[in-house]
This record gives C-alpha cells, structure tokens and sequence, in this order.
C-alpha cells in the first residue's frame, strides 16, 4: 500500500512540472494562437490533475487500515449516563 502512494505523489509531482514547463514554453517562445491556446489547456488540466492526485494521496495516507469511520463526538463523552 505504500507503494502505491509513493507513485501517486511521484504523479502528482511530474505532471505538477510538466504543467510549469508548458506553461514556461508558451511564455519563453512567445506563442500565439492556437499553440498557446493548447498549451495553456495542457498546462492547467496537468496542474488540475496533480492537485486532484496530491490530495489523494494525503487523504489516503491519514487513513490507516483500522480506522475506517471518521471521529465522532458522542464517543468521547466522559459522562455518559
């Protein structure tokens, strides 16, 4: 199971940079048009995505495998009757 979050954050990091660099190209060559339209959508789906799998992976890691249901106040009452 660690593995497979280690190669969801491996993911998320490179489509994290891949997203930058497009985002550089159209920037550095000064595309116009059609170009820099596609890298501007390549770019933000890429950065969308490596958001999406970053949060992914920390919510995964918070979970453990006996902790299933989330915490619940009434549990913890002192005073219960």
């Amino acid at each position: 199971m660690k593995s497979s979050r280690a190669v969801i954050a491996l993911l998320a990091f490179i489509m994290l940079v891949a997203g930058l660099a497009l985002i550089a190209l159209y920037l550095i060559l000064d595309l116009d048009g059609f170009l820099k339209g596609m890298c501007q959508g390549a770019a933000f789906m890429l950065i969308v995505l490596s958001v999406y799998f970053g949060v992914l992976c920390v919510r995964r890691h918070g979970l453990t495998s006996t902790q299933t249901d989330d915490w619940l106040p009434s549990r913890d009452r002192t005073d219960q009757q």
